[in-house]
């Protein structure tokens, strides 16, 4: 657990990190940091070259390369200013809610499917992941953003993008033909419940499902108190044949606004049952629906009662259930909810988060290497009206965050492999959004078109007969669509992309607060021979007039002396193998470029961020 600090934590915290100058004082990140750093007597790495910083940046804050002239620019002027300068370019840019919205979208295990055998579409869920970029774009405060989806129907009942935010209890996986439909309604409020701990609280809340929590002070009644706040939404189901009917939830909803004249637009959201005043949540003996106990009105835990920075948190009898809750996990007064998304920013940034088990804050997980430095980032962030953009920024104008990923220090390496101290950044490998975006942009063909409904790439007939039936729930796009980015392709549970999948990509069943990184050999394999690989190369030789121009675009730098002539070795030994094989010179000339191509783009350098 992190320690309990005071209100003067936050306030101190809050006034010591207004503003950064690096003339005047160091960055408050850093000497929070460098504490830690001189009790062992490690120092940080010395500062990146300006290419590996404005590299990184691009990478975490748009998920796409810089030009090779934007990486000149910074070069030519690594000042302090510029730095700001293009950060400050980068968080404005309207590629930044999507690059953003992937993570989100994890943690809340968003898909437009219900998942099991036939793998049913959920209704217009594209619109809540608009609703997130949108959202992630327009620096919408934290708070609001928690409040939107949680009870936005409720607390702003004119508001388009509220309603489309509750959607946010309609992602969970569905089976429309259970054995037991009571049973199966109580899975659902439980998954709900589970992705608010673990998301908004960086909590688990399921063990207490039929027992008292086995690691953190959560009773089993208190989980059943916390079930109240939501069990009044309508379920999700429909009507199905066999063993009597399951009630149908009205799992969409009109817009509130809509121009006069148009036909109303139906939106996946949330709603109350008519006879929520009568229903009662009640304790159920080992989680079984049918062994109910003691009526259970909804609370908050006591413990983060103890947690608080305030007075006592305590639910509000005249208002809706969700508008409380939803209030109550975005309150100032509850900091762990500042902590958590500050946690989640900082490893967007790092690779690992402060906290490293960013989904559990609790006794089984790693607890903080630096829990003042978590305070103050969640200090900061409320300081600054609950602005994430703000945050972003506050970190990465760091001298930390600019320190090189490299280990020149032989004793921090030996007595800190794993860099728990942060003596350096981390060197991580692209998420699989940002290799699939990146690899259509080196080839040029990359679609920055935004929202709207999902696309279907193009996939072999192989990867569709892995469905029950070919084509089922998979349409076809116009090519131009299907070069959109990553994160508007259709997240089906049941045929994930391929591409995307050998990466790490969801979309996931549960919350994920963090994806694996795997070394496997599918992603050689795919970066190598799949047909999507094959045409970035083509298209990236068609697009250059010499080797030079490869490295620039894809590396954005000039190639060294050694590469120029290992370079030019491969193409001579290239077009002589295709000659060979009775090829005209000029089909050979060109079938040796995109080899080479195609080698560029599966090196290292190509897809780790350093």
């Amino acid at each position: 657990m992190i320690p309990i600090l005071s209100v003067l934590v936050f306030i101190l915290s809050a006034i010591t990190s207004s503003g950064h100058d690096a003339g005047a004082s160091p960055h408050p990140i850093d000497q929070l940091i460098s504490t830690r750093l001189n009790e062992t007597g490690f120092s940080p790495s010395p500062q990146a070259t300006p290419r590996e910083q404005i590299r990184r940046a691009y990478f975490d804050l748009i998920g796409l390369p810089p030009s090779f002239e934007e990486v000149q620019a910074f070069e030519n002027d690594p000042t302090d200013e510029n730095w700001e300068r293009i950060l400050t370019d980068l968080l404005n840019r309207p590629q930044f809610g999507e690059r953003q919205a992937s993570a989100w979208l994890d943690l809340v295990r968003f898909a437009e499917t219900n998942g099991y055998e036939r793998d049913g579409p959920k209704p217009e869920a594209w619109r809540y992941r608009d609703y997130v970029i949108r959202s992630f774009n327009e620096n919408k405060p934290y708070d609001q953003f928690i409040k939107e989806q949680l009870a936005g129907d409720l607390i702003y009942p004119e508001s388009n993008e509220a309603l489309i935010a509750t959607g946010f209890y309609r992602l969970h996986i569905y089976d429309d033909e259970p054995d037991n439909t009571l049973q199966a309604d109580y899975d659902i409020y439980d998954d709900i419940l589970s992705t608010i701990g673990s998301g908004f609280l960086g909590m688990t809340i399921s063990c207490a499902r039929c027992h008292d929590h086995k690691f953190d002070p959560i009773s089993q009644t208190e989980y059943y108190q916390l079930l109240d706040f939501i069990h009044r939404i309508e379920p999700y189901g429909k009507p199905h044949t066999g063993g009597g009917s399951r009630p149908l939830g009205q799992i969409t909803q009109p817009l509130p606004k809509t121009n006069a004249g148009d036909s109303p637009i139906h939106v996946l959201a949330i709603s109350d049952r008519a006879d929520a005043d009568r229903i009662e949540t009640r304790r159920l003996r080992r989680g079984d629906p049918s062994l109910p106990q003691e009526i259970t009105p909804a609370s908050f835990p006591g413990f983060l009662n103890q947690e608080s920075t305030s007075t006592p948190l305590v639910p509000s009898e005249e208002e809706n259930h969700r508008i409380t809750l939803a209030k109550w996990i975005a309150s100032p007064s509850n900091p762990r909810t500042a902590r958590v998304i500050a946690n989640r920013i900082w490893q967007s940034h790092f690779g690992r988060g402060i906290i490293e088990t960013t989904n559990d804050f609790g006794k089984a997980g790693t607890g903080a290497t630096h829990p003042e430095l978590l305070e103050h980032l969640a200090g900061k962030l409320i300081q600054n009206e609950w602005r994430l953009k703000d945050l972003h920024f506050h970190i990465m104008t760091s001298r930390t965050y600019r320190q090189s990923s490299r280990a020149p220090q032989s004793v921090a390496l030996r007595q800190d492999p794993s860099n728990h101290l942060w003596w350096r950044q981390e060197m991580r490998r692209m998420d699989a959004e940002v290799i699939r975006d990146s690899m259509l942009a080196f080839s040029g063909d990359l679609n920055l078109k935004s929202f709207g409904p999902s696309v279907y790439p193009a996939l072999p007939v192989e990867v569709h007969q892995t469905q029950d039936s070919v084509r089922k729930g998979w349409g076809e796009s116009p090519v131009e669509e299907q070069n959109r980015r990553s994160v508007y392709i259709y997240a089906k549970r049941a045929l994930p992309l391929p591409f995307l999948e050998s990466f790490d990509a969801g979309p996931f069943a549960f919350s994920m607060g963090k994806r694996p990184v795997t070394t496997v050999a599918p992603q050689a394999l795919t970066l190598l021979n799949s047909e999507f690989m094959q045409e970035r190369a083509e298209r990236l030789a068609e697009r250059v007039s010499c080797l030079e121009e490869v490295f620039q675009i894809v590396w954005q730098r000039d190639p060294t002396l050694d590469e120029i002539r290992a370079s030019q070795n491969f193409l001579q030994s290239q077009k002589e193998k295709i000659s060979a094989a009775g090829e005209s010179y000029t089909d050979s000339e060109r079938k040796a470029l995109t080899q080479f191509c195609l080698t560029i783009l599966n090196a290292n350098e190509t897809i780790l961020i350093d």
